[in-house]
């Protein structure tokens, strides 16, 4: 089952230099204030996707960032085209990503079915997070998911995973 394309989504909290009120000034979209609207900004991922992924390039699109009012937690939505012609379930693909977040992505990788907020994704170390009750599928090939992660936090706790890898490489 592999992927022929990945359209994605991310929906994120306020970033840093995102104004508490409408400013005056270019680009449009971006002085928006986060506590009045929702901005859609570049959100750079298909170019981030391109660099570390060559065999991904152009295959990967992310059509925006899309800024909501919250403090911390995010999502993105994530469309993935199949590459085989075999028709495959959203439990199908659930079960899958179940068993991808207690075996070799455990960690990095979370599976949940309840109903959740943004919010209760603080602190969460794991990279990403599946949200199994929005799985869809659409027609033979189109797999949506709805996947949560607390950008900031996550990526610590990547950083503090490689840092532990080094220290143990280098007291060998």
């Amino acid at each position: 089952m592999g992927l022929e394309y990945v359209s994605i989504t991310t929906i994120h909290s306020a970033m840093n230099d995102q104004p508490v009120i409408d400013l005056q000034r270019l680009p449009p979209r971006r002085p928006a204030s986060h506590a009045l609207g929702v901005p859609v900004d570049d959100s750079g991922l298909d170019r981030a996707g391109a660099r570390y992924r060559a065999p991904a390039a152009g295959a990967v699109g992310a059509h925006s960032g899309q800024g909501y009012p919250s403090a911390d937690g995010e999502c993105l939505g994530a469309g993935y085209h199949l590459a085989d012609g075999a028709r495959h379930t959203g439990d199908e693909i659930n079960r899958l990503l179940r068993a991808a977040a207690d075996g070799q992505y455990a960690g990095l990788l979370d599976y949940t079915e309840l109903p959740h907020a943004s919010c209760d994704f603080n602190h969460d170390p794991h990279s990403a997070i599946v949200d199994g009750s929005q799985t869809r599928v659409s027609g033979p090939r189109l797999v949506n998911l709805l996947v949560w992660f607390d950008n900031e936090w996550g990526f610590a706790n990547r950083m503090l995973d490689v840092a532990r890898y080094w220290l143990s490489r280098s007291a060998n």
